[in-house]
């Protein structure tokens, strides 16, 4: 009697293949596992990619993070030098030029608030001296003004230019006449004292001396 066995309920372990004239007979047990190794080489190389771009990922980043830390840094100094400079500048400025200016400017005012008749005296120890000290300071320091002052300046410039032009005329000259002038003055002459132009000092000064008060 013989056995019918249906091929759906016997699992294969065998598989058969034909190739030309011979016939290969391949474990099915072994494919699998050949198969399992292969898969998990695929995943190990995606995982070793994987990793490996992350880390070429991180890398990157950290590059462009350092890059911006140090742009950031760069500018932090940067700025801090330049506002170390302004600060050295404005000192230089109020001490070397707006305080002397505006004190012998100060100086003469009262001079003349007492000026009432000839006073030599008066005349070449304070006027001619300050006027003087002004004309050397601004043309000294001419280099530390700002830009709105360089105008201003040179107006005083001229002015004092041409007084001390009239003062050796009037005042060192061999004719008794010339020199019994009661005052002198580059006004009529054309040259009047710039009123504007020491308003510029005036106001330099205390906007530059509060400017550093507050920064301290």
């Amino acid at each position: 009697m013989s056995t019918h066995v249906h091929p759906t309920r016997v699992k294969a372990r065998y598989h058969v293949s034909c190739q030309g004239e011979s016939v290969k007979v391949e474990s099915l047990e072994n494919r699998d596992r050949i198969w399992s190794l292969t898969g998990m080489s695929e995943l190990g190389t995606a995982l070793v990619a994987g990793v490996l771009s992350g880390s070429v990922i991180a890398a990157v980043l950290g590059l462009l993070t350092r890059k911006q830390s140090l742009t950031l840094e760069a500018t932090i100094q940067d700025n801090f030098r330049r506002h170390v400079e302004l600060r050295e500048s404005q000192w230089a400025l109020l001490q070397q030029v707006l305080g002397p200016v505006c004190a012998h400017l100060h100086r003469t005012s009262l001079a003349f608030d007492r000026w009432h008749n000839q006073n030599l005296f008066l005349e070449q120890e304070i006027i001619a001296e300050s006027n003087r000290e002004i004309r050397r300071v601004i043309l000294d320091k001419y280099h530390l003004l700002t830009p709105d002052l360089r105008g201003p300046a040179m107006k005083l410039v001229q002015h004092y230019d041409r007084w001390f032009e009239e003062f050796e005329r009037q005042r060192r000259s061999q004719n008794p006449q010339e020199g019994s002038a009661e005052f002198v003055f580059a006004g009529p002459q054309g040259y009047p004292f710039p009123k504007d132009a020491e308003r510029a000092f005036v106001a330099s000064l205390d906007a530059t001396y509060d400017a550093l008060i507050r920064a301290t």
